[in-house]
């Protein structure tokens, strides 16, 4: 830039600017200060790397016991079929273990996300069975409350190549908070159906619905509908990336009679470079 007064350099900085080169400049200051601000990039960049793998290793590790709790509380439940009482105990065993699981998940997918090393393992994949697998799930884990749980799909198989992990997480989540906020007794719709060349996916509830204005805000970081019902906000905003990662979308509204209403919508094929083997290990 031609402007050289220290106002103007401050200004220049305070906008987020790395560096501030006055005209006349040299042609050696220029390169040095490239070369200085390319050893910034790769200090941040190794210390983010660092950072990510610390964190999926600690991940991992916790996932490892908490998956032997889940074992031994099969086992034991089997077990154990004429003590209500204790049958009862395991039950809320089962249920916080499989809590924790689920943010271990999120936590280790958003580090993935954060360092650009979320990968999808595209295959062939019928969205109809995927979400009648996630339903059949909940009536058997949401006794309590009694819920209905209907799938309007077509007749046939819908197939898309997606990640059919990633995408049984996206329904998980979604089925999860219209378990939270939906009344006892109430009813959870499930809908798959072609789109153009792909599919919509629709999870509706009868619950409260969504706070005025909140509709983009859910998918947000830490962001809860509710405090109260737990977790710590990355449900939704996991859902949004591993939707937008296959080249489709995702959005939150209110339905007319009462109860929120997801939406997310799913191209026929991924974008090229989103395919790949994820790294178990990670």
């Amino acid at each position: 830039t031609a402007l050289n007064e220290i106002e103007e350099r401050i200004r220049g900085l305070e906008a987020g600017a790395d560096d501030f080169i006055a005209k006349p400049f040299s042609d050696d200051l220029l390169a040095a200060k490239i070369r200085s601000l390319l050893r910034l990039k790769q200090m941040r960049d190794d210390v983010e790397a660092q950072r990510a793998d610390f964190t999926n290793m600690i991940v991992h590790d916790l996932r490892a016991p908490v998956h032997n709790i889940l074992g031994l509380s099969e086992l034991l439940q089997e077990g154990l079929t004429g003590d209500a009482a204790s049958l009862r105990l395991l039950e809320l065993l089962d249920k916080s273990a499989r809590k924790l699981d689920r943010l271990a998940a999120e936590f280790l997918d958003l580090s993935r996300m954060e360092a650009g090393r979320l990968k999808l393992n595209l295959h062939p994949t019928d969205l109809v069975a995927l979400a009648g697998a996630a339903l059949d799930h909940f009536r058997s884990a949401s006794p309590g409350k009694k819920l209905r749980f209907e799938l309007y799909a077509p007749g046939e198989p819908l197939v898309l190549e997606v990640d059919a992990e990633r995408l049984d997480h996206v329904f998980t989540n979604l089925l999860q908070n219209a378990v939270k906020f939906s009344p006892a007794g109430g009813a959870i719709d499930v809908t798959v159906q072609p789109a153009g060349a792909g599919a919509r996916v629709t999870v509706e509830d009868k619950g409260p619905g969504l706070p005025a204005g909140d509709e983009e805000a859910v998918f947000e970081k830490y962001i809860q509908r509710d405090p109260r019902q737990g977790g710590v906000g990355l449900g939704l905003y996991v859902c949004k990336a591993v939707v937008e990662a296959h080249g489709g979308t995702i959005r939150a509204e209110n339905r007319p009679n009462g109860g929120a209403r997801f939406v997310f919508e799913l191209p026929r094929e991924s974008p090229d470079g989103a395919s790949g083997k994820a790294n178990p290990e990670e």
